[in-house]
């Protein structure tokens, strides 16, 4: 069984409609997809995810810190300052065995560095040196994370890539087997 990482970039677009499971978003994600868990570091977001209908199957994270913590939300300690690398890492901890696809991790491949939910607290694409950094996190997690498949049909050249065909061929098999 795989678990399924979803990140806010532009090609997570291309998997609604798709049933994922067991599967874990990031920030805004929960806006489109039906998630097993959503990992929310960005407090910013959190206010716009509070203002949400809460999805009783989902359960909610956000980092671990002097903010109070919402009611309902779960703590971690998180590696490095991103949702993405928080839910590749919670992904790991709650699911060990399996491997993981990655989808819209669109800056860290190189592709558009451009986030699928422009909420009026974050209006821009991150950094160049943010996404950099993000990077380094996702190879620093690798050794300590099950088998890691980023879904681009480019080639990577530190990042091991599922094409889109692919990912979607084993996401509907294991909806079926699930079912």
């Amino acid at each position: 069984m795989y678990s399924f990482v979803i990140g806010n970039g532009p090609s997570s677009a291309r998997w609604l409609g798709v049933k994922l499971c067991p599967s874990i978003g990031c920030n805004l994600a929960i806006k489109d997809f039906d998630l097993t868990h959503l990992v929310c570091v960005d407090r910013l977001a959190m206010v716009e995810i509070r203002r949400l209908p809460q999805k009783l199957s989902t359960t909610y994270w956000c980092k671990k810190s002097v903010l109070e913590t919402p009611e309902g939300w779960n703590e971690f300690v998180i590696p490095g300052i991103d949702s993405g690398s928080a839910a590749l890492s919670l992904s790991a901890e709650l699911y060990p065995e399996n491997p993981i696809i990655a989808i819209g991790f669109d800056g860290i491949l190189g592709l558009d560095n451009g986030n699928r939910y422009q909420y009026h607290f974050r209006p821009k694409p991150t950094s160049e040196e943010i996404r950099n950094r993000h990077l380094q996190t996702v190879l620093d997690l690798l050794p300590k994370i099950p088998p890691l498949k980023f879904v681009s049909y480019q080639k990577h050249q530190q990042l091991e890539t599922i094409s889109y065909d692919r990912a979607l061929e084993i996401a509907i098999t294991q909806s079926r087997k699930l079912s």
